[in-house]
């Protein structure tokens, strides 16, 4: 080894030093130069004397302390944001404005709701947590109709409202494809993609589609595959079960998420579910819940449709880095979903979870997606806009 070359042939390693030829790993790339060391920004700046000189603020300058401190994000931002063709989207950022943004797609029938807990996670990790409610659910105005791959056109709208450029995505149960999508669609901008007990399309092949899939997700969807009128006749009668219209969600009737997503899909939940739902873990869900059933069913039936359908891009297609993430208790998506998306989506890591559920991965091991999103995003060299 030696500082400089030696001749020919020779080859720098990640540690910065020249090795001879017959050192270098066969058939293995060259070593990508080593990352940057971290540097806390609440440290003091080396550089801030030259860039006060400069007239130039310093990054402790015009980031507040609050916002700096790991574990404290900046609030929780709401806004409405015009889509083009006029429609207008509910959006929630929480986190620091600085923070690359993690843009995470809710499950069905759910909404776009404040979460601390996400918000504080995404934060120790120096990212913004975004999220909105599709089209039809809450104040989000309807669009009809509408394909899965029409939420990367979304995506692009709420990261221009909030001035990002480079983004991760996440996607949990039915919110899984549209993390798929943006990942698809929007792959020159996507730094790294995750799903959590996400459905793969009906017309996936090599699995049995149906097969330990909860029953009143395959009612539903059976029904979507008949035509709207069905549709709709099948989400009312779910609606029922819940015992919440919107005339229950606007009187703020106590929601039980765990009990009511049992009702929708017709099988109880894992023992893993149940322990991971104590304290006010639930409450978000909850809140998420009421919110999208407020104003009627119609976001609902269109998310239904929607994955019965012709998704609008091939899995395939998907060259970012990516890590699939299931529960292998998931009494409602089988595993057998999250293992097909991980043998289709280019490069993508399989993580099963060994005695999760379906709910329960997103609420005790978010911070866990989180790290390993950057971490994905560090292998390929890609750098955080």
């Amino acid at each position: 080894m030696s500082d400089t070359p030696q001749g020919p042939g020779w080859w720098v390693a990640s540690d910065g030093r020249w090795y001879p030829p017959e050192l270098h790993p066969q058939g293995q790339a060259v070593p990508p130069p080593p990352l940057p060391a971290y540097q806390d920004p609440n440290a003091p700046d080396p550089e801030v004397a030259a860039r006060k000189a400069e007239e130039l603020p310093s990054f402790a300058d015009v980031v507040p302390a609050e916002v700096r401190t790991p574990g404290v994000g900046a609030g929780v931002e709401a806004r409405e944001v015009v889509v083009p063709g006029g429609r207008v989207l509910e959006v929630l950022a929480s986190g620091p404005y600085w923070g690359t943004p993690v843009l995470f797609h809710h499950g069905t029938p759910f909404a776009a709701a404040p979460w601390p807990a996400a918000a504080e996670a995404a934060t120790q990790h120096g990212l913004r947590w975004v999220t909105w409610s599709r089209p039809g659910y809450s104040s989000s105005t309807r669009q009809t109709p509408r394909t899965v791959s029409d939420t990367a056109a979304d995506a692009e709208a709420v990261l221009a409202a909030l001035g990002h450029t480079s983004f991760y995505t996440i996607g949990w149960s039915a919110g899984g494809p549209c993390a798929l999508a943006c990942a698809a669609k929007l792959g020159h901008r996507c730094l790294a993609g995750a799903t959590l007990g996400s459905l793969a399309p009906m017309a996936a092949e090599g699995i049995d589609w149906a097969a330990g899939m909860a029953p009143g997700l395959t009612e539903a969807l059976g029904a979507a595959d008949r035509g709207m009128p069905d549709l709709v006749r099948s989400v009312e009668a779910r609606a029922r079960l819940l015992d919440r219209g919107p005339e229950a969600a606007h009187h703020g009737k106590a929601i039980d998420p765990l009990t009511e997503l049992a009702s929708v899909f017709g099988a109880a939940p894992a023992a893993a579910d149940v322990a991971a739902m104590v304290g006010g873990a639930s409450e978000p869900l909850g809140d998420a819940l009421r919110s999208a059933l407020a104003l009627g069913l119609d976001g609902w039936c269109d998310d239904v449709r929607g994955l019965a359908g012709d998704w609008g891009f091939d899995v395939s297609t998907i060259d970012v880095p990516f890590a699939v993430w299931h529960g292998a208790d998931d009494p409602w998506v089988p595993t057998a979903h999250g293992a097909w998306l991980a043998g289709q989506v280019h490069g993508a890591r399989w993580r099963p979870l060994a005695g999760e559920g379906h709910v329960s991965p997103l609420l005790r091991l978010l911070d866990v997606v989180l790290e390993d999103l950057v971490d994905l995003s560090r292998s390929t060299a890609q750098g955080v806009l």
